[in-house]
């Protein structure tokens, strides 16, 4: 008997939580180093790409930014990588998001809840932009959701 799509991706990729039902919130995030890596898709078909991480509490990495005809722009430097605090599921990635290159303190926050499985259920996500911002700021208002995607964030083991 032939597996599903679905059960085939699944299957393939053992790192998501299959099975329809998002994760519920557990509350704070990791505790030392992580990465995040992967891609949603918005509703205006904005692809936002991460590849980030957190090493010894300083964020790098990039985030490429295209849409639905493959144009993209990038790579944008990753100024910060924050895990959620506690009480909280909420992750944010900060970048450089100055058109031409970095310099004019023009930053973005991609805000996410890792609770999609990049399947059946996608990563809720929040944007903020503006001069300087940092992930102190918190995210406020309404999340949206992602058509396509998953941002999946892993630990890096302690040597």
């Amino acid at each position: 008997m032939a597996l599903a799509p679905a059960a085939l991706a699944c299957e393939a990729h053992p790192e998501h939580e299959c099975g329809g039902t998002p994760t519920p919130p557990r509350g704070g995030g990791p505790t030392g180093d992580f990465t995040v890596q992967g891609a949603v898709t918005q509703s205006g078909g904005l692809v936002f790409t991460i590849d980030a991480r957190r090493v010894g509490g300083q964020g790098s990495g990039t985030v490429m930014i295209g849409d639905a005809d493959g144009n993209s722009t990038g790579p944008r430097p990753v100024l910060e990588v924050v895990a959620p605090r506690e009480g909280s599921d909420i992750f944010c990635v900060n970048f450089d998001s100055t058109e031409g290159g970095p310099g004019d303190g023009n930053r973005t926050n991609i805000y996410f809840r890792d609770s999609g499985d990049g399947l059946l259920t996608h990563d809720p996500v929040k944007f903020s932009n503006a001069q300087d911002i940092t992930c102190e700021t918190a995210a406020t208002d309404r999340f949206s959701a992602s058509t396509a995607g998953d941002f999946i964030v892993r630990a890096i083991p302690s040597p």
